[in-house]
């Protein structure tokens, strides 16, 4: 699941790439090993700071707030690692008042920034990982810039969940594989006959899948000079909507 254990690739990244980090890397149960033995030597050594959300910081302080759980001692852990983090000038700690949930604030910053700069995700999220990916393959953001999704081991090291639009995670290949021929759509045998439609959908609009299966447009993600990209009220799943 790792590319090269010599990790001379995180080095290029903290040097190339902006960083943010996400509430569940700071939650994993190998974030103390991945943080001090492996990412923080490399932020002091090349003077970088990685950015972390305040979303974050206040998902963490509402797991720490929960009945004792597992969550709750990770949470707890995650929190000072933030704290030594911080004391020690690594982490920059931004955000916006409309900011209610990280996922949210990571396709906003993807969306806005990704045009611009060389951006690199840490998240185990693979769900949020899909979403960004996605976001990256639909053509609606135009870039020449990197997006890179790290992930962290069972031994705390890290490794690439997705480069450029390519899931590059074993375990989201290997479910890949197990999808049936019969799914698959050969696009050549499609109807190319236009569709007539009253109106371009927006949000809070439906629009149905080609088995016929509802999805509402739940709010606008990024627009560009073919159509519209919006979230839907399906995890994982985005719509591109092309203008008239």
């Amino acid at each position: 699941m790792i590319d090269n254990l010599e990790l001379d690739w995180l080095e290029r990244v903290v040097q190339e790439y902006v960083i943010l980090g996400d509430t569940s890397v700071f939650m994993n149960p190998e974030a103390q090993t991945f943080f001090f033995k492996y990412l923080s030597p490399l932020l002091h050594r090349n003077s970088k700071q990685l950015i972390v959300p305040h979303v974050v910081v206040k998902e963490l302080e509402n797991n720490m707030n929960k009945p004792q759980s597992q969550g709750r001692d990770l949470a707890k852990k995650g929190y000072h690692i933030l704290k030594e983090l911080y004391d020690k000038n690594l982490i920059d700690f931004r955000g916006e008042s409309s900011d209610t949930h990280p996922d949210q604030v990571f396709r906003r910053i993807y969306a806005q920034h990704g045009v611009h700069k060389n951006l690199a995700f840490l998240t185990n999220d693979k769900r949020l990982a899909e979403e960004l990916c996605n976001m990256h393959n639909s053509g609606s953001i135009k870039t020449s810039h990197s997006l890179l999704i790290i992930g962290i081991l069972t031994n705390g090291l890290p490794y690439k969940i997705c480069q450029d639009g390519v899931m590059r995670d074993a375990s989201w290949s290997k479910k890949k594989k197990m999808i049936s021929q019969d799914k698959i759509i050969d696009v050549n045998k499609l109807s190319t006959s236009v569709i007539k439609i009253n109106k371009v959908p927006a949000t809070g609009d439906m629009v149905y899948l080609r088995d016929g299966k509802p999805i509402k447009l739940t709010g606008e993600l990024s627009s560009g000079g073919e159509g519209i990209v919006y979230q839907t009220d399906v995890p994982g799943l985005l719509a591109k909507i092309y203008s008239k």
